[in-house]
């Protein structure tokens, strides 16, 4: 082979080498590697979560980072986006996807995903103490029984507790679904029940006891003119054997609930019982007035247990006024109620004090006397006391509802009586307010 020739052979294969050679020694650098965590859950009300990410590079330090969200429910605040770990708030019910971005000192960069799943809040147990209650003294005990749902499993726990009431009563199983309340006094309580869940959650919800005063121990005549009903709705059959008033409308707007009194004739008659003159009263009325006493004394008469005023063992429920003089001329400004009970010489009695009696108006009026003290009470409300005691022996006169029996003095009354009671005993003020109260 020619010199020339080999030469050129030697230089072609010296070249091939060279960038054999050159091309192995340039090998490109490696992008980082970025590592975002692992995926999260994390369940409602908690709406916050932390991302913690990392990375790695052959090619010198880690620059930078940065997180961006990719996509999601809605758009959660990222607190720290271009730090390695951020908080991330403000999540929704959903799943949530980041991308974590590192880059390193050659500019190169690396990514890596993960995840945020925001659970539904669970949802709390709901509780149902029961329906409000209603009892009545003597009874003085009742029965709370209560429930709970829950989607959390089951119910783990019941817990009564007294809100509010009278005074503290007796919770026997406290724990129980079902427990027995025992010394209750007349009012209103309420009672809460918590209810908890396998899952810790609670449920709250209450219930009332209302305990009524006892108004019917006692009651010896009870006249409520229900569709003109003239019998005694007490039991002791004390019924209205004359009457002739005429059927009205009660103070609810009821037809024929009441009974109208024209002022001149009108009257009704309960004939005499021993157990009509208590050693203590109470006389209750619920009456309206069309127009006062135009005759003698200008009083009108409820009714009244007596011929006269100055018999034995009188009792009456009244109006009277002013202090009662029969030369007075009419003055409707000072009429009031009074009501008076014992033997001649020795009568108690209470003067309604500061209500001014007005016409078609329906008004509750209550006198009682315990043996020592008179008292007189306006729609619940307790007017006037008279500390007095009285003497007391029993008459056989019948009872004049509307007039007396006494031709003289016969006090008519003008108006109309929608309820009558006669109690052998004081009742007390709760007992009165609760009567005042009573639509029916």
């Amino acid at each position: 082979m020619p010199i020339i020739n080999r030469l050129y052979s030697l230089l072609i294969l010296s070249l091939f080498f060279a960038g054999s050679c050159k091309k192995h020694d340039t090998t490109p650098p490696k992008p980082p590697v970025a590592e975002a965590g692992n995926p999260q859950t994390i369940q409602l009300p908690v709406n916050n979560a932390t991302l913690t990410g990392s990375g790695a590079s052959t090619n010198g330090s880690i620059s930078s980072y940065q997180w961006t969200l990719v996509s999601g429910p809605s758009v959660p605040v990222l607190g720290q986006a271009g730090s390695s770990s951020t908080s991330v708030t403000g999540m929704i019910q959903g799943v949530y996807h980041f991308q974590f971005k590192v880059t390193d000192a050659t500019g190169l960069t690396g990514t890596d995903t993960t995840s945020i799943t925001v659970l539904a809040a669970l949802i709390p147990p709901v509780a149902n103490a029961g329906d409000s209650q209603t009892v009545q003294l003597p009874t003085s005990t009742a029965t709370l029984t209560g429930s709970g749902t829950t989607t959390n499993g089951n119910i783990t726990g019941y817990q009564w507790t007294l809100i509010s009431g009278p005074n503290v009563p007796g919770i026997s199983q406290p724990t129980a679904s079902s427990t027995d309340i025992t010394g209750l006094v007349g009012g209103t309580y309420y009672f809460q029940l918590k209810v908890t869940d396998a899952a810790n959650l609670t449920g709250l919800d209450t219930t009332a006891v209302t305990v009524l005063y006892d108004v019917q121990t006692g009651l010896v005549a009870y006249y409520n003119f229900n569709g003109g009903n003239l019998n005694d709705s007490s039991g002791y059959g004390n019924n209205i054997t004359f009457n002739n008033a005429t059927p009205a409308t009660d103070r609810l707007g009821r037809t024929n609930n009441a009974y109208s009194f024209d002022g001149v004739n009108s009257y009704m008659v309960v004939p005499n019982n021993g157990i009509l003159s208590p050693t203590n009263i109470t006389i209750m009325a619920i009456v309206k007035f069309n127009g006062f006493n135009m005759g003698i004394c200008h009083s009108s008469e409820i009714l009244m247990k007596g011929s006269q005023d100055q018999d034995q063992g009188v009792y009456a429920l009244r109006v009277l006024q002013g202090d009662g003089s029969c030369a007075a001329q009419l003055d409707t400004s000072t009429q009031h109620f009074v009501g008076f009970y014992g033997n001649y010489g020795s009568t108690t009695s209470s003067y309604a004090q500061n209500y001014t009696i007005r016409t078609n108006t329906w008004v509750n009026v209550v006198y009682t006397f315990d043996g020592s003290t008179s008292k007189t009470y306006i729609n619940g409300e307790l007017s006037n006391t008279n500390a007095q005691a009285a003497q007391f022996n029993p008459n056989n006169f019948d009872i004049y509802i509307g007039k007396t029996q006494n031709p003289t003095y016969p006090y008519t009354f003008n108006g109309s009586i929608d309820e009558i009671r006669i109690y052998n005993r004081a009742l007390s003020a709760q007992a009165i307010k609760q009567l005042s109260n009573l639509t029916n």
